[in-house]
C-alpha cells in the first residue's frame, strides 16, 4: 500500500539522536541495554525499604491511576457537554479530584524519592509513575508488587522479568541528552535531505499515541459509532471526512485503494460460507 494511503502520527517533542532519529544509545547498529539502570531497579525491588513502603505507597498508586482517569474524561466531558447545569456539576466534581490528586502525589513522592536513592536516574521511571496510563505503568507496578515476595525473583523466569522490563519501557539507554534533538525537527530534516514525505503527516504532542489519535479524530469531526455497519467503499464519504470537503476530495484515491485492500483482505480471511 502507498504511504501516502496513510495518516502519519509522528511525536513532535521527542529527544532523539540526531543522526539516527532513534530515542535510544546506538552502538554498531542495535540499541544499548539499560543494564546499569535495570540492576538498580531490581535492587530497589529486593530492598528492604521498599518492602516497607508498598503497604502503603501500592494502593495509593492504583487510585492515582483511576484518579488520572477520572479526571481526563470529565476534561473530555466539559468540552462537548452544553448545559450549564451539567457543565458546574462536573467542574465541581474536577476540583475534588484535581485535590485527590494532590494528595496521592504526596504519598508516590516518597517512593520517588526511595528510588533516587538507590540510584535510579532513568527519566522514564519517573514519568511513568506519573503518569498512569498503559503498559508501562501496569508492567512497573507488577515489577516494584515483588517486593511483597520473600524473594522477589524467585520462580520467575528471566525471560518473563525482561518482558516487564521492555513494557515499562526500559530496556534500552536514551540517546545522549546533551545532543538530542526534537523528533520534529530530525524528521523535517530528513524528508528535506531525501525530497519527499508522506502527504499526510500529523506531529503531535501529547503523551500517548492513542491520546493523539483521539484528538485527530475529535478536530475532524469523527466520532467512534460513525463506523458502525457503513459501506467500506461509502465509509469516508459518508461520515469521516463529512466536516471536510476538502481533505475528502484529496484523498480520493487513497480511499479508493484502502477499501480495495480492506475488501481483499476480508475475502482472503473471511470467506462467505459456500
Amino acid at each position: 500500500m502507498p504511504i501516502d494511503a496513510a495518516i502519519v502520527f509522528v511525536p513532535e517533542n521527542a529527544d532523539v539522536d540526531p543522526n539516527t532519529g532513534s530515542r535510544y544509545k546506538i552502538e554498531e547498529g542495535e540499541p544499548v541495554p539499560n543494564t546499569k539502570q535495570i540492576e538498580k531497579v531490581k535492587a530497589f525491588i529486593e530492598s528492604v525499604e521498599l518492602k516497607d513502603l508498598w503497604p502503603r505507597v501500592s494502593k495509593t498508586l492504583r487510585d492515582y491511576q483511576n484518579v488520572f482517569w477520572e479526571i481526563a474524561q470529565i476534561q473530555k466531558s466539559l468540552k462537548i457537554i452544553k448545559s450549564d447545569y451539567e457543565q458546574e456539576k462536573l467542574t465541581t466534581k474536577l476540583s475534588v479530584l484535581q485535590n485527590q490528586m494532590q494528595e496521592t502525589k504526596k504519598v508516590i513522592s516518597e517512593l520517588l524519592q526511595k528510588a533516587q536513592d538507590f540510584g535510579i536516574v532513568d527519566k522514564r521511571f519517573y514519568e511513568t509513575l506519573n503518569n498512569p496510563i498503559g503498559q508501562e505503568f501496569d508492567s512497573l507496578y507488577y515489577l516494584l508488587s515483588l517486593c511483597e515476595r520473600e524473594n522477589p525473583f524467585a520462580g520467575i523466569n528471566d525471560w518473563e522479568i525482561d518482558e516487564k522490563i521492555a513494557s515499562a519501557s526500559l530496556s534500552f539507554q536514551l540517546a545522549d541528552s546533551e545532543k538530542t534533538v526534537s523528533s520534529r525537527q530530525y524528521w523535517e530534516q530528513y524528508f528535506q535531505r531525501v525530497g519527499k514525505q508522506p502527504s499526510k503527516i500529523v506531529f503531535y504532542d501529547q503523551t500517548t499515541p492513542n491520546e493523539a489519535l483521539d484528538v485527530f479524530k475529535q478536530h475532524a469531526g469523527i466520532s467512534d459509532s460513525q463506523h458502525k455497519e457503513i459501506d467500506l467503499k461509502n465509509m469516508f464519504s459518508e461520515n469521516i471526512f463529512s466536516s471536510n470537503k476538502g481533505v475528502h476530495d484529496a484523498m480520493q484515491r487513497e480511499r479508493e485503494i484502502f477499501a480495495q485492500y480492506t475488501e481483499e483482505l476480508l475475502d482472503e480471511f473471511y470467506p462467505e460460507p459456500e
